[in-house]
């Protein structure tokens, strides 16, 4: 039996920095768990000193790693000591912290040299699939890298060489995956500190250049069942010891269910005083229906006008001329007048931005009566097309380097 280790850590200082259950290894682990059944024993984990508690005892013959900008150096310290103590260790990254274009990719594995495996796009089937390959092998890495085969979704170094396997679709029917929540995968996160992360959709129809679900890969959304929804909102609230709820969707609102999900919600939170609070990322496009979910729930859902920058230059320069500006803001008017909370996200430096554009943009929002301002310093994200190559040049970015806020701490592993 195999022992795999899917890992999603978070920095842990005076506070708790991605302090979300991490639903993404917990879908891949129970889609492998689903598939591969008695093979395999899988742990989940997302505070740094229970992996390594666990590494203390245990050597996994494979440790799956959730790459995001938050944790990225954070997880690949760990995979650099897993490496040195346990060489036979098969190191497998994969998230959204990963460059777009071909020669990115490769300058980013050769840097890399203790990602073993690194699984682009979604992740579920992809893992799948290198363990089948892997399995073949019988965990032979360096007989398969001397082979070279090319696997779905993934990329690895053979002799100098990054060998890139081509890209699976995506999940047709989400369905097919396994509920973290349902199956259980999720109970250990139920704590004082972690908030409950659910999905009902993925993916997302706008192409924003600063976010890694803006490329074309992840275009199509998908929804789960409505029956599934209403269950682990159950599941949830029956388990809670936090007051809150996350909903990662990109676009909440977008469909016509989500307001069967906000009756649910609505009918969970008159019955058992909670979730107090809903955050999630509303629709930008469905004014009518974000608005009736906010009426719904109450105040409990923050309704945001995301504008970014209401300068056309700086929209078009982002590809977010599709984004209707005024239904952003007559959403977010409609939550102030029905005694909901509202917000608007303004980014600084988008690329053709300036201090006057920037400046426009917020007195914009404060023009109209929104209540909260969020500003953000545009971060050229690993997989995004602003972090391309082609735009750095094209844009002539001027950058530095900084500490995020939080993400920081000092651990111990092996």
């Amino acid at each position: 039996m195999k022992k795999i280790s899917f890992v999603d850590l978070t920095h842990t200082g005076t506070v708790i920095d991605a302090n979300y259950h991490p639903l993404s290894i917990g879908f891949i682990a129970s889609y492998a768990r689903e598939k591969l059944a008695d093979d395999v024993e899988i742990q989940l984990f997302k505070y740094p000193d229970d992996f390594s508690t666990y590494l203390h005892n245990y050597q996994p013959d494979i440790a799956a790693f959730a790459y995001y900008m938050w944790n990225a150096n954070l997880s690949y310290s760990y995979a650099q000591q897993i490496k040195k103590q346990y060489c036979n260790t098969i190191t497998v990254f994969g998230g959204p912290n990963f460059p777009v274009g071909l020669n990115e990719q490769e300058k980013f594995i050769l840097a890399h040299p203790d990602i073993d495996f690194y699984i682009d796009g979604e992740g579920e089937v992809a893992f799948l699939e290198l363990y089948k390959i892997l399995d073949e092998y019988k965990f032979d890495i360096t007989a398969l890298r001397n082979d070279k085969p090319t696997i779905p979704s993934t990329r690895y170094i053979s002799n100098g060489e990054v060998i890139r396997g081509p890209m699976l679709p995506r999940i047709t029917d989400i369905n097919i995956l396994p509920s973290p929540y349902l199956t259980g995968m999720m109970d250990k996160f139920f704590d004082a500190n972690l908030t409950p992360n659910m999905q009902t959709s993925r993916g997302c129809p706008y192409s924003c250049t600063f976010c890694r679900d803006g490329i074309k890969y992840m275009s199509k959304t998908k929804r789960f069942t409505q029956e599934r929804i209403n269950a682990e909102i159950d599941y949830i609230r029956e388990r809670q010891q936090v007051p809150n709820l996350n909903l990662s969707d990109l676009n909440f609102g977008i469909f016509k269910g989500d307001v069967d999900t906000a009756i649910k919600l609505a009918e969970t939170q008159k019955l058992h005083k909670w979730p107090q609070r809903i955050t999630t990322a509303t629709a930008k496009n469905h004014k009518e229906r974000v608005t009736e979910i906010s009426n719904i729930l109450n105040g409990t859902i923050h309704v945001g006008a995301s504008i970014q920058s209401t300068d056309e230059e700086v929209l078009e320069n982002i590809q977010r001329s599709n984004v209707s500006l005024d239904q952003l803001v007559s959403m977010a008017q409609s939550a102030i007048g029905k005694g909901s909370n509202s917000y608007s996200e303004i980014i600084l430096c988008l690329p053709g931005d300036t201090k006057e554009k920037h400046l426009k943009s917020c007195f914009n929002m404060l023009d109209i009566g929104i209540e909260e301002i969020r500003m953000f310093q545009l971060i050229l994200l690993g997989g995004t097309q602003c972090a391309s190559d082609e735009a750095r040049e094209k844009y002539a970015y001027e950058t530095r380097f900084r500490v995020l806020p939080r993400c920081f701490g000092k651990y111990q592993v092996l």
